[in-house]
């Protein structure tokens, strides 16, 4: 299978027309994150990152998508530029949102009304990503986009 990123740009388009090449992508090229389990109870927002074992994506420049670990619902996709902040750092700042340790983050707020609107108290993310620090910042938002185009992630358009 040919990586979706390594493509030129005609092929890519091609592929990124596909929705089942997308996901055979994901299914054998995305590299899986710790799940985390975020709970609402009594007004109270907490999170727990699961496998508190150490991984190398804090600094990793890529496209993450999140989903719903119980349904398997994709919820959102984002990028990490590898100059500010990586895929790791950025799963750490949508968990710091949603309890409200940071506020600076939008992403917090819209997985609370998420989970309000579905009536969730708790919610089991699992996420995987693309490491993708050999490509420049700009195919890492054109990547970010064209998925979020296609797969339609619930949060992304919630978010808006």
């Amino acid at each position: 299978m040919v990586n979706l990123f390594d493509m030129h740009a005609k092929n890519m388009m091609e592929a990124f027309n596909d929705v089942e090449s997308i996901q055979e992508h994901i299914d054998n090229f995305a590299i899986s994150l710790p799940h985390t389990t975020y709970t609402i109870k009594d007004n109270a927002y907490t999170v727990v990152k699961h496998h508190r074992d150490k991984h190398f994506s804090g600094k990793i420049p890529g496209v993450y998508l999140q989903y719903d670990k119980i349904t398997g619902e994709l919820l959102y996709i984002g990028k990490a530029s590898g100059k500010t902040s990586g895929v790791g750092v950025r799963q750490a700042r949508h968990r710091s949102s949603f309890d409200f340790t940071i506020d600076s983050e939008s992403s917090g707020e819209h997985m609370r009304n998420h989970m309000h609107k579905r009536g969730l108290t708790t919610l089991v993310m699992s996420a995987v990503y693309f490491d993708m620090s050999n490509y420049p910042p700009g195919l890492i938002e054109c990547y970010e986009c064209m998925l979020i185009d296609k797969l339609n992630p619930i949060l992304n358009k919630e978010g808006k």
